[in-house]
């Protein structure tokens, strides 16, 4: 295991345009592994893979904003990442989205909505989305 040559080479794939590798080496910093912890880098590591399309970036990039980790917080960004990467096929961003909805945060309070993300979610294999809320 190797953290600063994993940084070095996620550098070199995010730089060449390969999302996963932004991903990536936002991971590390958001973590500290290889690089000195820097969440700011790490918001932009992910918004730039989020553009790029990948949506684990968007739905990453939303917690950060949720939780005002390396951004401000801002649950009204968070939703709107999170509807992002929920039609892009990511069920834990549907899961999370339909928390927000249910305590009306960023969002206005939408039980009905909830449920269908929470639906949604789950049928997508999200089990946490499954247990019923």
């Amino acid at each position: 295991k190797d953290d600063a040559r994993a940084t070095s080479l996620y550098t070199r794939a995010c730089e060449g345009g390969y999302m996963t590798g932004c991903f990536n080496l936002a991971l590390l910093y958001e973590e500290g592994k290889g690089v000195l912890k820097d969440e700011a880098r790490a918001a932009s590591l992910y918004s730039r893979a989020c553009e790029g399309g990948y949506m684990t970036g968007c739905f990453n990039l939303g917690v950060l904003y949720e939780v005002g980790k390396g951004v401000a917080k801002d649950d009204a960004h968070a939703a709107t990442l999170y509807g992002r990467a929920c039609e892009g096929g990511k069920m834990a961003a549907c899961f999370n989205l339909a928390l927000l909805y249910v305590d009306g945060k960023g969002v206005a309070k939408d039980k009905s909505r909830a449920h269908s993300l929470f639906k949604r979610a789950c049928s997508g294999g999200y089990e946490p989305a499954c247990l019923g809320r």
